[in-house]
């Protein structure tokens, strides 16, 4: 916590803007790995469903 601060005050016009960016990366990142978890996990349930009907 202490060295983000002193590093941010030691570059304080490009550091922000790289935090920001790597930010919205991240949460990019975030968006796309929750949306490849539910797609599997509507393949999961379906092919599930299908083996209940099946059976």
């Amino acid at each position: 916590m202490g060295q983000c601060a002193s590093r941010r005050s030691a570059t304080p016009g490009s550091e922000p803007l790289a935090v920001r960016r790597s930010a919205s990366e991240r949460l990019g990142w975030i968006a796309a790995a929750r949306e490849q978890r539910s797609r599997f996990y509507i393949l999961r349930s379906v092919k599930v469903f299908d083996e209940m009907l099946e059976g």
